[in-house]
């Protein structure tokens, strides 16, 4: 039977963090669920792999595929969503704290709502030290319609792959045909591909994971005034 979710998990040299997220999956996942670790030629003498091995001997719907050679951060999600054999798929940084009920949470969503693409919650911490929520408050709104937006603040979350469940099979050649590569906006291109077709995007105030924003204090002007700059 086709399963309901795959987690699909772009790697590249993060072992220590991958066994982390694996560790909190492997509990949450059941006959309806699938991981997919797509390693990105990672040049880690086979940390990566064992990591995955070690996880699937206890689960055998947790996969892992390396790829022969390096394909870019939008090359390898682009990879994952093509071999995703479900209904629809989560994607998930490497990097990133998965909650104990994560799966729980986006299964309900998907079962009362049946969108096309939902983007969920999550916290994370600030360049001032502060724990932050992405999207305040606890309205949950499906939209039917793109006039119903009245602003592109929901697009715009798109650009955090974590927070991404889409619908699957659907036709990614005219994005390849572009320069996907360049940017690490994939999900981005997939996402309004498939709103294009059915339009049923839905927000969602669960939070599902903590964000590691990937930068220290010491990085803050970097971040937040350089690279937005450019």
């Amino acid at each position: 039977m086709k399963k309901i979710l795959t987690v699909a998990i772009p790697t590249y040299n993060r072992a220590e963090t991958l066994e982390k997220i694996l560790s909190r999956l492997l509990p949450q996942c059941n006959e309806d669920i699938c991981v997919l670790v797509s390693d990105d030629c990672s040049s880690d003498n086979g940390a990566s792999k064992k990591v995955v091995k070690k996880y699937s001997a206890k689960n055998p719907n947790i996969y892992y595929h390396r790829n022969e050679q390096n394909l870019g951060y939008s090359g390898n999600v682009c990879l994952l969503y093509e071999m995703s054999n479900s209904e629809y798929v989560w994607f998930l940084c490497d990097d990133d704290e998965v909650l104990d009920d994560s799966i729980e949470k986006i299964l309900r969503t998907l079962n009362k709502h049946k969108p096309s693409v939902a983007i969920f919650n999550c916290t994370w911490v600030d360049s001032w030290g502060r724990e932050m929520v992405a999207k305040p408050g606890t309205t949950t709104i499906l939209y039917s319609d793109p006039q119903l937006l009245t602003n592109y603040k929901p697009l715009m979350r798109m650009t955090f792959l974590s927070l991404l469940v889409m619908k699957t099979g659907y036709d990614t050649k005219k994005i390849k045909e572009s320069g996907y590569k360049q940017n690490v906006f994939f999900q981005v291109s997939l996402g309004l591909s498939i709103l294009s077709h059915d339009f049923r995007l839905y927000e969602s105030p669960d939070i599902i994971l903590h964000r590691n924003v990937g930068y220290k204090y010491g990085d803050f002007f970097k971040f937040n005034l350089v690279d937005d700059l450019r």
